[in-house]
């Protein structure tokens, strides 16, 4: 019974990936946007460190980063209960961009608070005794926190940039072995690849526009959650984030009342070149 299971996964694994090259020939889609879908589906893998850091190293190229936010877009606004998951991993990926992609993402999302905090009220307890609805209300909580705090996310962007340094430090560390003493041994090399960087040329390819869900019309909360969910598999966020909470940012109040919330797709495409992560955060 296990070996006719592997195969069957082995099957389903061998389609999907014929079916993503199929649609990397035929349509325009790119290979940063099929990693964001495969990213936010409805398996029970949770998208690792290494997926994201690709999925944000990517959103730093115009092209790429309206279509990935199109993606998470798509997913925020998913209703169905038996594709619960996207929503859920759509608002994992979505914190890490946040702190870790460009600035204009915070602004982009910010017309979704109302579907991001709707997503809070969900409620799901599976047979193992996991509270599905609790971890999705801290992420929901530290991802509206974020948006709407501009200095906390200046300050956990800032932390992210340094972590990542240190690792890609410690990744390209020389350790060379003395010459001057007549040793026969040669000087040694040692680097090692950090797990957060990336090839980015693999998500190189010709612009194409695409409209974000939300750029023909205000953003409402389209969420009803009302029901039991029979559902079984092993996502598990690897330690939720919980934030202090904190006065809000006077940036965000206008005459004593929340500034008007809109999207950047709702102004247009601007020209937008690659972007440097470290400008990015005003360095």
């Amino acid at each position: 019974m296990a070996t006719l299971d592997n195969f069957k996964k082995q099957a389903s694994s061998f389609i999907h990936e014929k079916y993503k090259t199929a649609r990397l020939v035929l349509t325009d889609v790119t290979p940063a946007e099929l990693l964001t879908e495969d990213a936010t589906n409805s398996d029970s893998r949770t998208p690792d460190a290494k997926t994201m850091s690709r999925i944000s190293e990517a959103a730093f190229d115009m092209d790429d980063y309206w279509r990935i936010v199109d993606v998470l877009h798509r997913r925020l606004y998913v209703v169905e209960w038996n594709e619960w998951r996207q929503s859920y991993k759509a608002l994992v990926v979505l914190e890490f961009l946040l702190t870790h992609g460009p600035e204009a993402v915070a602004e982009e999302f910010l017309c979704d608070g109302e579907v991001i905090e709707d997503l809070g009220t969900f409620r799901y307890v599976d047979e193992r005794g996991f509270d599905w609805g609790a971890a999705m209300r801290k992420k929901s909580e530290r991802i509206l926190e974020l948006l709407l705090h501009g200095r906390l996310l200046k300050e956990e962007r800032l932390k992210a940039l340094r972590l990542s340094r240190e690792i890609q430090g410690f990744g390209n560390m020389i350790i060379s072995a003395p010459s001057s003493t007549g040793s026969p041994s040669a000087a040694s090399t040692m680097t090692t690849t950090s797990p957060f960087s990336s090839d980015r040329s693999c998500f190189d390819s010709e612009s194409s526009e695409k409209s974000s869900p939300t750029s023909t019309g205000e953003c409402s909360s389209s969420h009803t959650w009302e029901e039991s969910v029979e559902e079984s598999g092993s996502l598990l966020d690897e330690g939720a984030e919980g934030g202090k909470e904190r006065g809000k940012d006077e940036n965000w109040l206008v005459n004593g009342g929340k500034a008007g919330l809109r999207s950047l797709s709702n102004v247009g495409r601007v020209v937008m070149k690659k972007l440097d992560r470290q400008w990015s955060i005003g360095f």
